[in-house]
């Protein structure tokens, strides 16, 4: 019983403590955020979801669409399968898309 409240408690505070969403291993783009809620394939967008890995996922009214060198950019600048990092709300609705340059490694 010990060991099982030792594992537990243990268990809580690196849950804790570990930071929520995913963070670049390496250095990215000036002007771009260091963790994001998700990410994956990008395969398109309408006004209200964009899609992720072949799934809808709501929108925010405004999206915010950004690519190195291009931030605040349109959707159609986003080629379809490019890796994006994704910043959403608490209700999991997209603020905005960010184009992970190829030689960035997520972790």
């Amino acid at each position: 019983m010990r060991v099982k409240l030792i594992f537990l408690s243990v268990l809580l505070s690196v849950t804790i403590f570990s930071g929520s969403g995913i963070a670049a291993k390496n250095q990215l783009p000036s002007g771009y955020p260091e963790v994001f809620s998700t990410f994956g394939l990008f395969h398109g967008s309408d006004e209200e979801f964009i899609v992720i890995n072949d799934s809808q996922v709501p929108a925010a009214g405004s999206i915010s669409f950004n690519k190195p060198g291009a931030l605040n950019t349109e959707a159609s600048n986003i080629s379809t399968g490019s890796n994006v990092g994704v910043i959403m709300d608490d209700e999991g609705v997209v603020l905005s898309v960010w184009v992970i340059p190829e030689d960035v490694v997520l972790e």
